[in-house]
């Protein structure tokens, strides 16, 4: 009897749980705040580039290398570069046969596996670009440059453990690497709510590598608000100060902006941060409701509600 108790309990928890997130989503100013702090978050993620040439980005000969002879080196990396100017042309297939021809060469060797999943990657098929990226990892484990691209496309697959692996390791070989502190903190902040402190360290340490790129000061903005320590209010509000300081046409900014000027009762602000959000963003579906927003703020202080 007691166990059916707590399990009706239970039930009844998960339940009322449900219903307060289902209110903060649907019917609060919270669901779109959260809505727009995600999609936000993944601009900086979904502008990765593709995989860099691998010989190009090598910076250190692979141990696979020491096991071939001069002419078997010469000889895959002239089909890797075949590969890599046909993959250029958007000849996928061509470059797939190349690569596949240097590994009947070799196996093992490195800088192949990173050139197919470049390939992959251009095709569209993640999971095996990430298939052939692991494969490149565990044949070049103290390669930084593979660990970076592989914990990037751990995010776009929404692996955030295995993004965070591959970013700490990625980190751990090129400490002054600030892309990778970046992502790194993301991965972190993606992963959990109660990652955001490390998220928030993270992404200060690569501030501090990076202090004129607004993306990291924006991402920043967003792990304060996630965090929600002492003091990280006025922390947001100056990272995304910063970040239009740096960028005025990062239109997010604005609406995080809006949201943290008006909690602070800094009403004046607030208005003029969604107005400027209103008149630059192409979301018309936010657009609308902070319209409604800045209408109810501009009754509310008309008739005394507030003070700007």
């Amino acid at each position: 009897m007691g166990s059916a108790r707590k399990g009706l309990y239970r039930l009844l928890i998960w339940g009322a749980a449900v219903l307060v997130c289902a209110f903060l989503v649907l019917l609060t100013p919270l669901g779109p705040w959260l809505g727009r702090g995600a999609r936000a978050l993944w601009r900086g993620v979904l502008r990765l580039p593709g995989i860099a040439w691998a010989l190009e980005q090598w910076g250190a000969t692979p141990t696979s290398e020491a096991n071939l002879s001069q002419t078997d080196t010469e000889a895959i990396q002239s089909l890797l570069q075949q590969g890599q100017q046909a993959r250029r042309r958007g000849a996928y297939e061509e470059a797939l046969r190349l690569y596949r021809q240097a590994l009947e060469r070799a196996q093992d060797y490195a800088p192949t596996h990173v050139a197919l999943a470049e390939l992959y990657y251009a095709m569209g098929e993640l999971e095996r670009s990430i298939e052939e990226l692991e494969r490149a990892a565990s044949l070049a484990p103290d390669n930084a440059f593979i660990f970076s691209q592989l914990g990037q496309l751990y995010l776009q697959a929404e692996d955030y453990e295995g993004a965070v692996q591959a970013l700490q390791r990625a980190s751990e070989l090129d400490p002054a690497a600030a892309e990778v502190r970046f992502f790194l903190g993301l991965a972190r902040y993606r992963r959990s709510f109660l990652d955001a402190k490390a998220a928030v360290q993270a992404l200060e340490e690569a501030v501090k590598l990076r202090p004129q790129q607004a993306e990291i000061h924006y991402q920043l903005g967003l792990a304060y608000m996630r965090r929600d320590d002492e003091g990280d209010e006025e922390r947001a509000i100056a990272a995304f100060e910063r970040t239009l300081a740096l960028d005025p046409d990062q239109v997010e900014a604005y609406y995080h902006l809006g949201h943290l000027y008006l909690s602070s009762a800094q009403v004046e602000k607030a208005i003029v941060a969604w107005q400027r959000y209103v008149a630059a963003s192409d979301d018309q579906e936010t657009v609308a409701l902070v319209r409604s927003w800045l209408q109810e703020l501009e009754q509310r202080t008309k008739s005394g509600g507030l003070e700007r």
